[in-house]
Parts: structure tokens; sequence; C-alpha cells
């Protein structure tokens, strides 16, 4: 079975929630997706925060491993 990823799984692995991370680790193996819309949703958050190169940053290396798909 594969997951799509959405913008609360992000925002809380990102913000080192280990609950998060954790759950992604183990669905990792089965696929996790990530859409546009929610890159953009993302996106729009880290350009809005007091640093928004650090945080697009972060973000970018996060979606790494999981492949971008279209709605």
């Amino acid at each position: 079975m594969s997951y799509l990823l959405d913008a609360d799984w992000i925002i809380q692995s990102l913000g080192r929630r280990p609950q998060a991370a954790r759950v992604l680790d183990e669905l990792a193996p089965e696929g996790v997706f990530v859409n546009w819309v929610t890159v953009g949703e993302v996106y729009e958050g880290a350009f809005r925060s007091s640093n928004p190169q650090a945080h697009l940053d972060a973000f970018r290396r996060f979606l790494r491993p999981f492949r971008e798909i279209d709605l």
C-alpha cells in the first residue's frame, strides 16, 4: 500500500515531533508520496516565516526521499 503525505505530517516532522518522524519511517518502505498541492502549502508557510530561506532549505531536504506525484 502507498501513502499520500499531507502538509500536517510534513510540518510535524520538520518541527521535530518524534511520533510523526517515526510513523513516516515505518511507512517509507511501502511508499510515501507527496503531491504539488501539499508542496505549495508548505512553501507558502515557509515564505511567511521569519526566516524563509532556512525553512525552504529544510523543506527541500525533507522532500528528497519522497516521490512527487500529480493530482
